[in-house]
C-alpha cells in the first residue's frame, strides 16, 4: 500500500491491488458540476503507479457514499477546473461514476 500525497497532504492510499481510495467531504463537492474532482498531478501519479480504479468515499450527514471510476474515465469525461492558485482538476459528475451506494 502506498500513501499518495499532494501539496503536503495525504489524499488517499493506493492499495496493492491497484485501487486508489480517497475520502471526500461535503466541502469537496463541486456544486457547479455536481461531482467530485481529482487533481491532474494526482491522476498522473496514480497512472504511473498502475492505478486501475479510483474509489472516492463521500462522507455526508446521512452516511458514506461510495463512488467508483477509472483514471481513464476522469481523463475522458472529467471537466477541467482550475482554482485560483493553479491547481487543475478533472471533475466527474456524480452520474458518470459506477457504484453509488451508502457504505
Amino acid at each position: 500500500m502506498k500513501v499518495i500525497r499532494f501539496k503536503g497532504k495525504d489524499v488517499g492510499v493506493l492499495r496493492d491491488d491497484g485501487v486508489f481510495v480517497g475520502h471526500r467531504y461535503e466541502r469537496h463537492v463541486f456544486r457547479k458540476f455536481d461531482g467530485l474532482g481529482v487533481s491532474f498531478d494526482v491522476l498522473d501519479v496514480l497512472r504511473q503507479f498502475g492505478c486501475r480504479s479510483i474509489v472516492l468515499l463521500l462522507h455526508l450527514d446521512c452516511g458514506v457514499k461510495k463512488y467508483v471510476a477509472s483514471p481513464e474515465k476522469f481523463l475522458r469525461e472529467g471537466v477541467v477546473w482550475k482554482d485560483g492558485v493553479g491547481d487543475y482538476q478533472r471533475v466527474l459528475g456524480f452520474g458518470c461514476f459506477g457504484q453509488k451506494k451508502l457504505v
